[in-house]
C-alpha cells in the first residue's frame, strides 16, 4: 500500500515502533480476508457450486457483483484515500500506539474496500491461474495509480459484459436441445 512509505516518513526519527504496529494491524485485515476467501472456496467445493452447470451461474453473480462494484461511491472513497495517502493521514491522524493499531486497521480495510470484489473473481476464475491473477493485480495497481474514476468504469463495464455473456451462454447451453443418436438399424426378422 502507498500509506506505509509514506506513514515510515512522518514517523521518521521517533517512535519506530509504532510503524510495524501499523503494519501488522494492516497485515491482520488483510489475513482475516484471506481467510475469508479461503473459506469460500472450501464451501463452494463442498457444496459442488465449483463444477458444472452450477458453477457458470456462480461466475455470472460474481462478475456483476465485481463490475456493478466498480461504480459505487464506496469504491470510489476508497480509491482517493489510496490515492492521496498523505491526505488520508491528516484526516485520520491517531496518536500512540493506539493510534498506529487504529490507523492501521482503517489502512487496511480501504485497502480491501479498493480490492475485494476484483479479488473476488479468483473464487471463479481459480486461484491457480496465473494469468488471471497477473491481469487483476495490473488491473488493482492501474487504478490505485490513476487518479481518475475512468479506468474503474471501464473495468466495471468490461466485467458487466463478461457477466451477460457468460449467462447468455449458460442459458443457450442449457436449452440447447440435444441431439442423441437412435439406433435406426432395421429390426432382424427372427427366421420361421
Amino acid at each position: 500500500t502507498c500509506a506505509l512509505p509514506i506513514f515510515a516518513d512522518i514517523l521518521r526519527g521517533r517512535h519506530p515502533g509504532r510503524w510495524w504496529i501499523f503494519l501488522g494491524a494492516y497485515l491482520v485485515v488483510w489475513q482475516v480476508v484471506a481467510v475469508g476467501g479461503a473459506l469460500v472456496q472450501a464451501l463452494l467445493a463442498a457444496t459442488g457450486l465449483d463444477h458444472g452447470r452450477t458453477s457458470s451461474f456462480v461466475t455470472v453473480g460474481v462478475l456483476a457483483l465485481a463490475g456493478a462494484y466498480q461504480f459505487t461511491s464506496l469504491k470510489q472513497q476508497c480509491l482517493t484515500a489510496c490515492n492521496a495517502p498523505m491526505q488520508w493521514f491528516l484526516a485520520h491522524w491517531r496518536d500512540g500506539v493506539g493510534g498506529a493499531f487504529s490507523m492501521g486497521v482503517r489502512q487496511g480495510a480501504t485497502c480491501v474496500g479498493c480490492c475485494w470484489a476484483l479479488m473476488a473473481l479468483a473464487l471463479v476464475g481459480g486461484a491457480a491461474s496465473w494469468w488471471l491473477m497477473a491481469v487483476l493485480t495490473v488491473v488493482m495497481l492501474a487504478e490505485k495509480i490513476e487518479t481518475a474514476t475512468r479506468l474503474s468504469r471501464l473495468v466495471g463495464v468490461a466485467l458487466l459484459v463478461a457477466s451477460a455473456v457468460v449467462a447468455v451462454a449458460s442459458l443457450t447451453s442449457t436449452t440447447a436441445p440435444s441431439h442423441h443418436h437412435h439406433n435406426t438399424a432395421p429390426l432382424q426378422e427372427e427366421p420361421a
